[in-house]
């Protein structure tokens, strides 16, 4: 019997470090084929969660899983028939500490991300997020809500306490648009993380961007750019293109 909040297929082959990224069936056809070929480019292992999933999400999982030379796995859970947009914003931090019961070390990242080189786990890094200044002229919960950009955080078995007080906080808020964010900052500072040097790790632009730029680790399709912008897009294509070619 299936857990609807959780079933992970393939759990023998998981690896212990893992970039992981959470979608519905649609964004899991239309962004995971490029996702997953940058990370078989660049010898990432790779785990996505798919919500309210259909059989051509676990079709096509089985199509390109003996087509890549990384670790791909797949989890599938199950909510409300028409949940909101924020929940699939929330969803990869409310299900990450299931994924994180089978991996020592996992990278949270978005589902329309695309490696440019090969993302390499730090000795001694148990947390990492990619703090920055708030949006100007913003206050209240949107101030707090820009100060962590969410689509890069480092959690491992040792930080699950920090996935497990972002829980909390996004059950507290419910949803709402920067929940995940808020959550993420309030986590961040109520555990004191930024105290800890030595364990923390402060993500920048050189690990992930919206601009683009070649030599940033991870890209990411921040808003409209998904779609209108010509490197972006061009790359997805590419990537898309040379995967499907295989199956």
């Amino acid at each position: 019997m299936i857990d609807k909040e959780f079933y992970l297929y393939d759990v023998d082959t998981i690896p212990n470090d893992v970039l992981f990224a959470s979608c519905d069936p649609f964004y899991f056809k239309e962004h995971g084929p490029a996702l997953i070929e940058s990370c078989n480019k660049f010898g990432n292992n790779l785990h996505i969660n798919i919500l309210n999933y259909d059989d051509k999400c676990i079709n096509l999982y089985q199509q390109i899983k003996d087509k890549v030379d990384i670790s791909f796995t797949i989890s599938l859970s199950e909510c409300e028939i028409d949940p909101p947009k924020t929940r699939y914003a929330s969803q990869r931090f409310m299900i990450g500490h299931r994924v994180l019961e089978y991996v020592n070390r996992m990278l949270i990242i978005d589902i329309d991300c695309y490696l440019n080189r090969k993302y390499v786990f730090e000795d001694k890094k148990e947390l990492g997020l990619f703090v920055r200044d708030p949006l100007p002229g913003t206050v209240g919960w949107e101030n707090e809500g820009t100060k962590i950009a969410a689509g890069i955080v480092l959690v491992t078995k040792y930080s699950a306490p920090f996935l497990k007080e972002v829980n909390l906080r996004l059950k507290e808020h419910g949803p709402r648009w920067f929940v995940d964010q808020v959550s993420l900052w309030q986590a961040y500072h109520f555990q004191g993380w930024y105290k800890n040097k030595e364990q923390f790790q402060y993500f920048d632009n050189q690990h992930m961007d919206w601009d683009f730029q070649p030599d940033t680790i991870i890209w990411t399709g921040k808003g409209e750019r998904k779609f209108s912008n010509e490197t972006y897009v061009k790359r997805k294509m590419e990537l898309t293109k040379s995967l499907l070619d295989r199956l």
